[in-house]
């Protein structure tokens, strides 16, 4: 039955999962997942044996310990453990599979912001011990023999002495992949548009206004061009004016956005976007222009880690919510696929 739950019902029940992660539903499942997933990445440090594999099982500790940040954490981590499998190929992707991980979880900020915070030595230290009482609640962990249970807590007491080592191993990691991302901007149009779309933007040329998704030029702005209105019947430049907007698909204004046009004759302008997501510019050039909008400026603020005790029946809830049988399914195998992890060591062998 639960060979036949996975190839029937698992992968369903893991998009649903993820689904529920980033908008904050299904917290017990959500701890589980986390609590295996920091689990396992601690089995896999205490195997290795040489000093290359000991770097990359910190780095996969780190990642771990970044997934219970709440909402974006889980998308966060997977894509920074999928991009290090193959970095040559994806890390010029690392921004645009962040904006998609922010849109998921309807948050208003850019790439640069999630990184800043989730990173953050000092709140992982201060939300260890939540951490540390959720994988102590977790059917994983309590499914570990008392030597196993001594080995993962040691451990994770060990980090939280050993937080600014932890983040220091991500941020060096990723530097590469950060620097990447601007210094590739000025042909990222030949390699097509951004995986996720930015926000959408309308530029109002005369009275109508016309409305279309942004296509990024460049990995950190969007793109449109439209010809600017030429005002009145005079073709002096005083009667130039153009009108810049910038939305999210749901309508909402991106406000402080900064923003860049480029006129035909060379010259440019740059500014920010008031609340509205609105800017007006006059005594322009005419002719075509460019605009480039920036990213969202607008702050993140971290969830706090609040770790639940175990609730059997909660949990039963919940994977009922995910339309999967709580009496037949391999909970290990769930919380496996979803993970994304493809270690070399697993604590419950998966068949």
């Amino acid at each position: 039955m639960v060979e036949d739950l996975y190839y029937d019902d698992y992968p369903e029940a893991k998009a649903e999962l993820i689904k529920a992660i980033e908008r904050g539903r299904l917290p017990l499942l959500t701890q589980e997942l986390n609590a295996y997933d920091c689990i396992q990445a601690i089995f896999e440090l205490d195997a290795i044996n040489n000093p290359k594999d000991e770097e990359d099982a910190f780095f996969d500790l780190a990642l771990a310990l970044i997934g219970w940040i709440p909402g974006p954490g889980h998308g966060l981590k997977i894509l920074l453990r999928l991009i290090n499998r193959a970095p040559q190929r994806h890390a010029e992707k690392l921004f645009d599979l962040i904006r998609h991980t922010l849109l998921a979880c309807r948050l208003k900020t850019s790439p640069e912001q999630l990184l800043e915070k989730c990173l953050d030595p000092v709140r992982l230290a201060e939300e260890l011990p939540e951490i540390i009482r959720g994988v102590s609640a977790s059917t994983t962990f309590n499914g570990l023999t008392p030597q196993q249970q001594r080995l993962v807590l040691h451990n994770l007491n060990e980090a939280c002495e050993h937080t600014d080592f932890l983040m220091v191993t991500v941020q060096e990691r990723i530097a590469p992949w950060i620097a990447e991302q601007r210094n590739n901007s000025a042909a990222a149009h030949s390699r097509g548009p951004a995986l996720q779309p930015k926000p959408q933007s309308s530029l109002e040329a005369g009275t109508p206004t016309i409305n279309r998704a942004a296509q990024p030029e460049t990995r950190d702005a969007a793109r449109i061009t439209r010809d600017v209105n030429q005002g009145m019947e005079q073709l002096t430049g005083e009667d130039h004016w153009l009108e810049l907007n910038l939305h999210y698909p749901n309508l909402e204004p991106v406000s402080g956005a900064a923003y860049r046009v480029i006129f035909s004759d060379g010259s440019q302008a740059e500014g920010n976007l008031d609340e509205e997501g609105f800017a007006r510019l006059e005594g322009i050039p005419p002719g075509p222009a460019k605009v480039y909008y920036g990213e969202d400026p607008r702050p993140y603020l971290r969830q706090p880690i609040s770790a639940l005790p175990a609730n059997a029946q909660q949990l039963e809830e919940e994977l009922e919510q995910l339309d999967l049988e709580p009496a037949e399914v391999d909970l290990a195998t769930l919380l496996l696929e979803t993970s994304q992890r493809k270690a070399p060591f697993t604590l419950i062998p998966v068949y």
